[in-house]
């Protein structure tokens, strides 16, 4: 199937973009719900995007889109809602908040920007396209901005010919291997939250997002090691 037409399902026991062969374009949006807001306003942002999410990953735009026919062409697109663990106080549902939904503690050679820490909430969207990207994000965000405020925002791609036999490299040059866990046909709890484990929260995961720095000058006045021939680096 040409990957423009790839589509996959919203509905189900399991959220979209997770599981699924990673596309070669990803957009990453952390925000905010506006001061004041809370548990009703969340619930209202929830409502506005599973209904667009469901539109626009089964090739409808949503009812407020303005170019619909960017819609159309589905590629792949996925849409993945999180929720950080600052909006469950906000929203005054800390009785329903899981063990695991908390900040990660710093690594010692962490130097964090407080530019791209935390969020109430977090957008995945995902595609083989950056068109179909860039339309869902525009969607998506522009259409609840009474609700939420962008907090973050991080873009993303990895080798688009992957689905030919390409090797996923970074920029480094390095094989990337970035891809879920699975053991015998089955993720054993590694991805998934296994029933019973957290009440409420059967099926639910937890995504940790790190930006790492890529000094490309340094990296490239670093030499090779001469053993290595230029049949191994293809």
């Amino acid at each position: 199937m040409p990957a423009g037409e790839l589509k996959y399902d919203f509905y189900g026991a399991r959220q979209a973009g997770v599981a699924e062969p990673p596309q070669p374009y990803a957009t990453l949006i952390a925000l905010d719900l506006l001061d004041g807001h809370g548990r009703d306003e969340l619930q209202r942002l929830m409502r506005i995007w599973t209904d667009d999410s469901a539109r626009l990953m089964s090739g409808v735009g949503p009812l407020t889109d303005q170019e619909p026919e960017l819609a159309a062409r589905t590629s792949g697109l996925t849409i993945t809602v999180g929720w950080g663990p600052t909006v469950f106080a906000k929203a005054g549902l800390e009785e329903a908040q899981p063990s695991w939904a908390k900040p990660l503690p710093a690594f010692d050679q962490d130097e964090l920007d407080p530019a791209f820490v935390g969020g109430d909430l977090v957008l995945q969207i995902a595609a083989h396209s950056p068109m179909t990207v860039a339309h869902a994000q525009q969607e998506l965000v522009s259409g609840v901005d009474d609700l939420v405020e962008v907090r973050w925002l991080q873009t993303g791609f990895r080798e688009p010919m992957e689905h030919n036999g390409w090797s996923m490299r970074n920029l480094f040059g390095q094989v990337d291997g970035t891809v879920q866990p699975v053991i015998d046909g089955m993720d054993s709890g590694l991805v998934w939250q296994e029933e019973g484990q957290e009440p409420g929260w059967d099926n639910a995961t937890a995504m940790v997002v790190r930006r790492i720095s890529m000094d490309m000058a340094s990296w490239e006045r670093a030499d090779r090691p001469a053993w290595r021939t230029p049949s191994a680096a293809t």
